[in-house]
């Protein structure tokens, strides 16, 4: 398979679009699934002690 394209500055500036968006969106599912009131509780009774 002979991909031969050039790069050039629009191709680039679309790649780091979509990669912007793909980074925005793995933040959001991580935000969703992190269990941050837990971190915290542990975090405060580890303090304590």
């Amino acid at each position: 398979m002979n991909l031969e394209f050039r790069v050039t500055k629009k191709f680039v500036n679309e790649l780091l679009d979509i990669l912007d968006e793909l980074v925005k969106e793995t933040r959001r599912e991580k935000k969703k699934k992190y269990p941050y009131a837990e971190w915290k509780r542990r975090e405060n009774s580890l303090r304590k002690d």
